[in-house]
């Protein structure tokens, strides 16, 4: 688990991140280092001043919610284009729970179309772009940002939309395979339910790096150690990470580094270990500059059993009609298909070629065409993308 203590939040993205910033509030508190963007199905679409369309963070919320809600809303928002588009069912969600208003959809994205002159279709897929490239900030954020080509990860897809946006929006960063994890529409529920249990402890700790520092450095984390131990009710078990943040002198920035608990650490170590850090980070370092510490961290985690090993999902959730199809828009290369619905157990290991829709009670997943997907043996959907996948319309 990743942790930051440099965030923004309240802006049109939400991240810690060294180069890039959303334009929020900055806060100064540990949190989980994720990046987040107002781009979800309840964002509103808008046309702005120069005639241009806008994706959010504006949100419809669940009350009223999207027009196709019909309980008052009477903006487009994302959910409504993806019901236009034909990726949403038109009709009902959640196994018939949830109905759907797909005449209240159109007639909304219909408003957007006719403010800027286009077609309703159209309008409703360039709606979906626009809100893929919001959360291909967030990817950024997370890869090209600090270093990482997204090319060599396989995204993974949850929450109920992730799975409707996931195939263009790998598509956009050259990334060939996407996991779509059981129960993705609630994957941040069944988190709480297998969440460790975890302290954090720190202290500002502002000294040059060298040999006396570091004497003081394992002293201090041995303290901060027994005080989160403490908070556990634990006296030994558990995994426990020190970290220190370090800095050039002179500079109002510093980096984490880890420090083994077990062994000893010289300033040349702690030294190259910062400028490694550095370097991966701005592109440079700077050489022989004195570096300082400037505060210490301390997290005892003790591990969850989870779910026992594994999440399977039992009991009999209403599924697509056997036979099921409906027509789907995936852009102007291929236009409007005849794509068959299905529900997650009707695929097996054996690859099946988009276009498909895999509509499911917590979520829906699109396989465009060209795009491969199974399920693998933990009964996650996997899809596999061309290896030089379409970019664009």
């Amino acid at each position: 688990l990743v942790t930051t203590d440099e965030y923004e939040v309240g802006g049109g993205i939400s991240l810690s991140s060294q180069l890039a910033k959303g334009g929020g509030y900055a806060l100064k508190l540990p949190v989980i280092d994720v990046s987040e963007v107002g781009a979800g199905g309840g964002s509103i679409v808008r046309v702005d001043a120069g005639g241009g369309l806008k994706v959010g963070p504006e949100s419809a919320g669940a009350e009223p919610g999207p027009a196709c809600y019909d309980k008052g809303g009477n903006q487009a928002t994302v959910t409504d284009a993806s019901v236009v588009l034909g990726y949403l069912n038109g009709e009902a969600l959640a196994g018939g729970s949830v109905p759907i208003r797909g005449d209240l959809a159109r007639a909304a994205v219909a408003r957007v179309a006719e403010a800027i002159g286009a077609d309703v279709l159209e309008t409703a897929y360039g709606i979906f772009r626009l809100a893929n490239a919001s959360m291909m900030r967030a990817v950024k954020s997370v890869s090209t940002y600090r270093g990482r080509d997204p090319r060599a990860f396989a995204l993974f897809a949850f929450g109920g939309n992730g799975g409707i946006h996931a195939a263009a929006l790998a598509a956009e960063l050259g990334m060939q395979t996407i996991i779509v994890p059981p129960a993705a529409g609630v994957f941040s529920a069944v988190g709480l339910l297998c969440a460790d249990r975890e302290s954090v402890r720190s202290a500002a700790f502002l000294r040059p790096v060298d040999s006396e520092a570091l004497k003081a450095v394992a002293h201090r984390c041995q303290e901060l150690e027994q005080l989160a131990r403490a908070e556990l009710g634990e006296a030994s078990a558990g995994v426990v990470r020190w970290r220190a943040d370090v800095r050039y002198e002179g500079q109002g920035f510093e980096l984490p580094i880890d420090i083994d608990p077990a062994a000893a650490l010289s300033a040349e170590e702690m030294r190259r270990r910062f400028g490694a850090a550095y370097a991966r980070t701005y592109g440079h370092d700077l050489g022989a500059h004195a570096i300082e510490f400037v505060a210490l961290r301390v997290t005892v985690t003790l591990r969850s059993e989870g779910l026992g090993g594994g999440l399977r999902l039992t009991g009999n959730r209403p599924g697509p009609v056997e036979g099921a199809s409906r027509r789907a828009y995936f852009g102007p290369r291929y236009g409007s298909i005849d794509t068959p619905v299905v529900d997650r157990g009707a695929l097996s290991s054996a690859p099946r070629r988009g276009p498909l829709i895999i509509e499911e009670y917590e979520g829906t997943t699109v396989v465009p065409p060209d795009t491969h997907v199974m399920l693998d043996e933990g009964g996650s959907l996997r899809l596999t993308l061309p290896a030089e996948p379409h970019h664009g319309p």
